[in-house]
This record gives structure tokens, sequence and C-alpha cells, in this order.
């Protein structure tokens, strides 16, 4: 938010990247400039890359250490377990048009290969050639071990179209002072690399590290000098970048006007490229203020990021790319429904019929009144609710057979539908067995198959349309 920058103005955008951005590139101009530079070696992120593209599930997630975390910030949830994270991929694989790919824009590799930063976006195959895909740029930050596998990854999307822009940065200087005032809500998952951090210049520390800290000292002067004076700066929460020192030393101090003072950027984790020229960056935001019990500042929910820079000959930043965290409202589980589903439809249009089903269902037995006899199910009337309950307590007969003393009388005529219809429901208790690792379904079956045991058709329906 207002402190990384914008590696490529021109880089093409995706309206659902943020659903599979967390997770996907591919090898595309970037890295066939890299294989000419005489890079030979390919990383673990690009050949993550390489087997997503190729729809290779299982060798996407074999590229994973067997501790490992991943971060979605499209998401609330990170993934640590191989298997969570092959569903993920498969549910992702299945949700993309056949010629979906994803390419690789740039690359900051560090010296050790410890560290990895990612640029990406997505491309559509058409007639042979790629058309880019709307916001679907992503950056993406890799820690690996010694044995070139994947320990860590955070992936944080573009925002979809409009661009929040200022709005964000309200509604976090809001909700920090309210977090402040309360002292409830700070984050505790911001986590740092153990390693020291890349040397490449005189105090041993990179120009974009010493742009940070000018930034968190509001000398937004000092901050601009490390800026090339024809610098192209993309903070993603707006719709268009920056470019000189004059646009962006005017943006940085109206997102400084928008943060107390007291709100710092920490830098969690640096990738510098061999040569000094590339910089990726992970970073979070925090409360500066210290009470008596801290030691440090005070993470903030929903404030990571990552970033991308480039710099010139002399060591000035060129160009940067930042994106932020979405905040508060996760879209990245909604946006992967409603991607399946669309997809669904078009390579099988009956599937149309159980879902139209399934709105005049919820709108007949929910919503109308007049259709079907008696009151609609939201009216909450109290005959309704006493007869639920009865009949639950006469659950398959039991109570009545028994001459428990609370078993209630009901009409019969009602205990013999009721009970029909449990015996229906039971019966989809085979349908666990649909959901297996390599073929997952994106409603899942657990919560689907009790969902049907209590209100049958208002599960089975989308089930139908969805598996």
């Amino acid at each position: 938010e207002g402190t990384a920058s914008g590696a490529s103005s021109s880089r093409p955008l995706s309206p659902f990247a943020s659903l599979f951005g967390g997770l996907f590139g591919g090898e595309g101009k970037g890295s066939k400039d890299r294989k000419a530079a005489g890079a030979t070696e390919k990383t673990a992120p690009e050949k993550f890359v390489e087997a997503w593209n190729d729809r290779n599930a299982e060798a996407a997630s074999d590229l994973f250490a067997d501790e490992f975390e991943y971060v979605d910030t499209a998401r609330y949830v990170p993934l640590t377990s191989k298997s969570s994270l092959r569903r993920r991929l498969y549910l992702e694989i299945d949700s993309l048009p056949p010629g979906r790919t994803i390419v690789i824009d740039d690359v900051a590799t560090s010296s050790d290969g410890r560290k990895v930063c990612v640029l990406r976006h997505s491309e559509d195959d058409d007639d042979g050639g790629g058309v880019a895909v709307p916001t679907s740029r992503s950056c993406w930050f890799f820690n690996v071990d010694g044995e070139g596998r994947i320990t860590y990854a955070m992936a944080v999307p573009e925002p979809n179209d409009p661009k929040p822009g200022d709005v964000g940065l309200n509604v976090l200087n809001g909700a920090g002072k309210i977090i402040d005032a309360t002292g409830f809500g700070y984050a505790d998952d911001c986590s740092s690399s153990a390693s020291a951090p890349p040397t490449t210049d005189a105090d041993g520390r990179t120009a974009v590290e010493r742009y940070f800290d000018d930034w968190n000292r509001r000398d937004m002067t000092s901050a601009v000098g490390r800026f090339d004076p024809n610098c192209d700066y993309d903070d993603t929460q707006y719709p268009r970048p920056f470019v000189g020192r004059d646009a962006l030393e005017s943006h940085l101090n109206r997102v400084s006007d928008c943060l107390p003072r007291s709100f710092v950027f920490v830098t969690d984790d640096v990738a510098v490229s061999n040569d000094g020229r590339k910089v990726g960056v992970r970073w979070h935001l925090e409360n500066g203020d210290k009470d008596d019990d801290d030691e440090e500042g005070r993470a903030l929910p929903f404030t990571r990021g990552c970033s991308f820079y480039a710099l010139n000959e002399e060591g000035l930043i060129r160009s940067g790319l930042d994106f932020p965290e979405p905040a508060v409202v996760k879209p990245g589980a909604v946006r992967l429904l409603v991607d399946s589903t669309a997809k669904k439809v078009r390579e099988e249009p009956i599937r149309v019929v159980p879902l139209a089903l399934w709105i005049a269902y919820i709108y007949v037995v929910f919503l109308s009144d007049g259709i079907l006899p008696g009151a609609n199910a939201l009216a909450l009337e109290q005959r309704t609710w006493e007869e639920v309950r009865d009949l639950s307590v006469n659950f398959f007969l039991v109570s009545p057979l028994l001459h428990l003393p609370f078993a209630p009388t009901v009409h019969p005529m009602l205990e013999g539908i009721f009970n029909l219809l449990l015996s229906w429901a039971a019966m989809f208790g085979g349908f666990l067995s649909d959901d297996r690792e390599g073929k997952p379904n994106v409603f899942p079956m657990l919560p689907a198959v009790v969902g049907m045991q209590f209100l049958t058709s208002a599960f089975y329906l989308p089930y139908l349309g969805l598996r």
C-alpha cells in the first residue's frame, strides 16, 4: 500500500486472477529471456510453473517439502499438507479454460537459490498466440531448502477492477485505530526468514531496504531519491502506474497522510538476484507503538504484501510493482466456485437443469407465499418448529416403539412422510465415495451429504450441477 511498486505498467490484467493468482505461473517471455542469458538450472518455483501449465498436480505438489506452508492471500487459511495442496491444485486446474497458462514475467533469485520472487500473469491461447488475461498479475515469494524443495510460499494477486485506490487505505486507517484502542485483532502469523539480508551497498543493505526505512521515517524526499528520475511505480491498488519522481512523491505523501505515523512497513524476506538488478520483497505492516510488554511493534491483520523491483546500472530503482494482500473479504473460494461452475456448464449445458431447479426450489420453499400451502420456511412460525421438534424426537419411530415418556403425539401422516424422507436422505451416504483426491468436488461431499440429511433437495440439486 504505497511502499512497493510496478515492474511493468503494461502487464496484462485478469478478473479471475485473484482466484488462481495465488498458486500458479508459466514460462513466457521472461523465462525465455533468462534462458538466453545463460540460465540453465531452473528453480523449484519455475518447475512448479511448468507442472501447473502441464496440468500435473502431482508433480507440482511433489516440489514442496514434507513440511511447508503455502499462503494464498486471497484465502483465509494457509495450506500445510500435500493432500490439501493437491486438492486445491486439482480444483484450480479443473476450473481453467483449456488454453489458459501462466507466464513468468520476471524472477529474482538469491545467489544461494534459497529465496525466489516471481512476477507473473495469465494468458489465453488464441490461434497459437497468447492473449493476456486482464488483472491476472500476481507476485509470489518462495523459500527453498537445501534439497531444492519449497518450504514456504506466499502468493499475492492483483486486485480486480475497479481498483480500490485510497478506499483501502482509509479502511486500514480506521481499522488500525480500533485495533489499537481495543488491543484486539493484531496478527500473529507474519513470519520472517532467519537468513541474513543481502548486501549490495556500502552500508550492507539494498537500496530497496533503505527505501522502506525512508518511508517509515516519512522522509519521502529521501525515499523518492532511491528511484530513477524516469521511474515507473505501479501500486496495484490504483488503476494507473505513477511515472516519474514527482508523481511518485505525490502518491507516497498521500498514502502517508492516510496512515497513522505509528504504522511501519517491516520486510520479512528479501530476494536479490546475482547482479543486484532485481529485488523481491515480502513485507507486512505493523503498529510501531510499543507498550511495556512489547519489545517490537505488533503486526496488523490483512496487511501483508509482496513487491518486485528492477534497478538500473547506478543502483537506483527503475521500476517496481506492489501487491497488497486482499483485505477482510477474501474472494478466492467464491471465485473458484463461480469459475468451476461456469466451465462445467459450458462443457455440459445439461447441468443448467439441476441448477435452475435448485433456484426454483429455494424460492418456492424458503421465500414465496401462496405457491405451496402454509407460510414459507423462513417465516419461523411456532407451529412449524414444534412439528419439526416433535418429528425429530420420534426419529424412525424409536421413541413411540419404546414407549418413552417424552415421545410426543404426531399426526401419523406427517410421521410417515417424515420417516420416508429420512430413509431417502440416508441413501445419499454412498455419495461420500464420490470425492476422490484426483477428482475432488468443488462442493465438498461431507458437508453436502450432511446437508442432504436435513434439507435434501437444497443440497442434492446443486451437487448434481457441480459434481
